[in-house]
């Protein structure tokens, strides 16, 4: 069965620039600015404190119990804000979660996920012996933990799956819905990207040489969302995926490309190139011009997802 296109028909995002898409189309005309602060973390030698472009207080709908966001972790309510504002944006009518749930997939792609509960897990074993084992903590810890969350949550019945390949996180995530999308296991998959700023994050930053430095902003933290959808299931198109693969440089020449060059709006991130992919969304819905998003991984290798017009 031909597929047709594989189009992205629903974004959402939550960053230093807010809650909403909204945010993101305002950071890029120049009408808002990220939320900077501070975070410190103690050290030997005393407190190490380190600039971030930090997510605000996350918002959740009220249908959701307290004591279920009271237990959810920062980046569990980050996760759950973006697929929300993904999903209301690709289907602002009946939902296929209640229509055909089986044909709905999950791809959550995250560099180090819970990382600041694993770390309280681990200091409250090594203080506390056995008796401190916390089993909430170790739940939510684990990579997977955000992805059976979500699924469980809003009735997700199709294949989900966490991707952590580092650099590679947003590319390799978007090929997996991609590839599901072209085999005809699904007609929607969910692709939620992101990580936030963990205590490990301000440490290796104090530490770094500045001569040697790679970020030219502060750490960033926040999570993209996107439908994905076979074209003949979208209500919505923002811009067709043309192509998501490792790129050589002389196929990047010719091709209008975004590779971290909007980290002023959401900072600097191991998953930060999901906001290029958004952002390159927005450019190639608005004069319908291609658009190649890549990130260069610490290996030299350039990971990319090409965006076309959608119609």
């Amino acid at each position: 069965m031909n597929p047709g296109k594989i189009v992205i028909s629903g974004m959402g995002q939550i960053s230093a620039l807010g809650q909403g898409l909204a945010g993101l189309q305002e950071g890029l005309a120049g009408r808002r600015r990220p939320w900077r602060t501070s975070r410190s973390v103690k050290a030997p030698g005393g407190p190490i404190t380190v600039d971030i472009f930090a997510v605000p207080d996350v918002v959740l709908p009220t249908t959701l119990p307290e004591a279920v966001q009271r237990r959810m972790p920062k980046v569990a309510k980050m996760f759950f804000s973006a697929a929300l504002e993904a999903l209301a944006d690709a289907f602002p009518g009946p939902s296929p979660l209640k229509e055909s749930p089986a044909r709905v997939g999950l791809v959550v792609g995250t560099a180090f996920a819970g990382l600041d509960l694993s770390n309280q897990f681990e200091k409250r074993l090594v203080l506390e012996g056995p008796a401190g084992a916390s089993p909430n903590l170790f739940a939510t810890s684990v990579q997977n933990a955000i992805a059976s969350s979500l699924s469980l949550s809003l009735g997700i019945q199709g294949p989900s799956s966490t991707v952590n390949v580092m650099e590679h996180t947003t590319a390799g995530s978007l090929r997996t819905a991609y590839d599901w999308l072209l085999q005809d296991k699904v007609d929607h998959v969910l692709v939620l990207i992101g990580d936030e700023v963990s205590d490990m994050h301000i440490y290796a930053m104090a530490g770094r040489d500045a001569k040697a430095a790679v970020c030219d902003h502060p750490l960033g933290e926040g999570v993209v969302g996107f439908v994905l959808s076979r074209d003949s299931a979208a209500l919505k198109k923002y811009a067709a995926i043309a192509r998501v693969d490792l790129y050589q440089a002389d196929q990047l020449t010719r091709e209008r490309r975004l590779n971290r060059s909007h980290e002023e709006l959401y900072g600097s991130s191991v998953t930060g190139s999901a906001f290029e992919v958004a952002l390159g969304c927005l450019l190639t819905q608005a004069d319908g011009r291609p658009t190649v998003c890549v990130q260069i991984s610490s290996q030299g290798e350039s990971a990319g997802v090409r965006l076309e017009g959608a119609e």
